[in-house]
């Protein structure tokens, strides 16, 4: 591991978890697409399934925490940052929506049609942090988000999103 930032990935362990993450989430659009049926519908209710896979980051995350404290300690912090917690459900609630949209979407395009749209919103970020925060991107940041952002691949190729 001598070409990768010991500052990026301190320990083996935290490249293996970033690797089994990009894979994860690589993997997710297809592992979807694949378990609908022939008429585009699931045979499971996807709301579920998101609110499960919540359920299961917050375990994960309590358990990481617990791994370092105690329980009273999880408890008071709990109680004490409660203010942030509401604020954080804003997002969340955002997050959980976007979630369930992945499904809709994976039922309607195929899974590289997705991501190749989903990287649209790279340029999309761009335009509204120029006009909401009236910042103007330079022109080698305007350079990075073309690049980033590959749908125009596809166009080259003759076929379409």
């Amino acid at each position: 591991m001598g070409w990768i930032s010991a500052d990026m990935f301190p320990t083996k362990l935290s490249f293996i978890v970033f690797i089994a993450y990009m894979g994860l989430f690589i993997n997710q659009g297809i592992l979807v697409t694949a378990s609908k049926s022939k008429d585009n519908s699931y045979s499971y209710n996807t709301v579920t399934v998101v609110l499960m896979t919540e359920c299961l980051k917050l375990i994960a995350a309590s358990i990481v925490y617990l791994k370092d404290h105690t329980a009273a300690e999880f408890s008071a912090e709990f109680i004490k940052n409660r203010k942030v917690l509401m604020l954080y459900l804003v997002p969340a609630a955002l997050y959980c929506l976007y979630n369930n949209l992945q499904f809709v979407n994976l039922a309607n395009y195929d899974p590289t049609t997705y991501f190749l749209l989903l990287q649209f919103r790279v340029v999309v970020t761009g335009v509204v942090f120029q006009f909401l925060f009236k910042k103007k991107l330079s022109r080698k940041q305007w350079a990075s988000v073309f690049i980033l952002t590959p749908p125009w691949k596809k166009f080259k190729q003759g076929t379409s999103p």
